[in-house]
């Protein structure tokens, strides 16, 4: 309470005293995720040590710090570098920047948090299915999968044709069952969704009716909106919870070849307005050009 009323001369005597700010509360957030929710300053430098800290959720399975990402994304750049070879046949390394530049939309592989998605943080909707997902062995390997994943190192967008647009190859070989990327984007809320017409980077984010989001790709994008569709897909999904969030995964359901492009089957998957039929059909998916694998692998 001292935090979110950010009372800072009661925050640093109850630290004085002893206080615990990795408690967590019934809904699995300890004080320290607030202080780091409300970025407040003051409160952070009086939490003194603590504030380094870094609790894990047990309903969000996020840190603190993982928590602001969410928050502060849209106005820092995330510091990686995407392999991308455009439309000139050109292999670079893409900062934040200059992927934005490129390509018109933001990269992140953490998604960003509307107001309407924060609130959920102190509501039953997240704590509940968050609870059975972070329950499930799988779900939890996969969620370290995510969070361990350097997949602009293993992954590269393409441009394929004025038709296709970009794709996503593998620059390695993977494993059946493995985690190969996320998508990640705005976690909008279905009343905001609904009054866009027809968005094809709109994708369901958990199997829950009741649970009122979904991932909204438009203008912040990970590897996972670049897949292109395929009737015989390499991909297949999962639900997780992880860094705060409630998000779709990718896992190969084959081995999947260097160069190889991936593909997911999107029937069912993409937001109700936009119809099935939309859904473009590109015919087999070509891997990447020999010369175009070695020239991204050597960035």
């Amino acid at each position: 309470v001292a935090v979110l009323m950010q009372h800072v001369k009661v925050v640093k005597e109850l630290v004085e005293r002893g206080a615990d700010a990795t408690v967590e509360d019934r809904m699995g957030l300890t004080p320290l995720h607030f202080a780091y929710l409300i970025q407040h300053e003051p409160i952070l430098q009086a939490l003194g040590d603590a504030a380094k800290l870094a609790p894990i959720s047990s309903t969000h399975n996020a840190t603190p710090q993982e928590l602001a990402e969410g928050l502060s994304f849209a106005i820092q750049a995330p510091p990686v570098l995407v392999r991308v070879m455009d439309r000139e046949g050109v292999a670079q390394k893409l900062d934040g920047d200059a992927f934005l530049v490129k390509t018109g939309v933001r990269y992140t592989r953490t998604c960003l948090f509307t107001d309407e998605y924060l609130q959920t943080f102190y509501s039953s909707i997240l704590d509940d299915e968050g609870m059975a997902l972070l329950a499930d062995p799988r779900k939890r390997e996969l969620s370290a999968q995510y969070r361990a994943s350097q997949e602009e190192d293993r992954l590269a967008l393409a441009y394929i044709s004025e038709e296709v647009g970009y794709g996503v190859f593998s620059l390695g070989e993977v494993e059946e069952g493995a985690y190969v990327c996320c998508y990640a984007g705005l976690v909008q809320d279905l009343q905001r969704i609904r009054e866009q017409a027809k968005n094809s980077y709109v994708m369901t984010v958990m199997p829950v009716e009741r649970f009122p989001f979904k991932t909204d790709a438009t203008l912040y994008r990970s590897f996972g909106a670049y897949i292109n569709h395929s009737d015989t897909p390499n991909l297949t999904c999962e639900h997780i919870v992880a860094k705060g969030a409630a998000l779709i995964v990718f896992v190969a359901n084959k081995r999947i070849g260097a160069g190889e492009q991936l593909g997911f089957d999107y029937r069912g998957r993409l937001h109700t307005t936009y119809c099935e039929k939309s859904i473009p059909t590109f015919g087999p998916l070509s891997p990447l050009p020999a010369p175009h694998l070695a020239a991204l692998q050597k960035l």
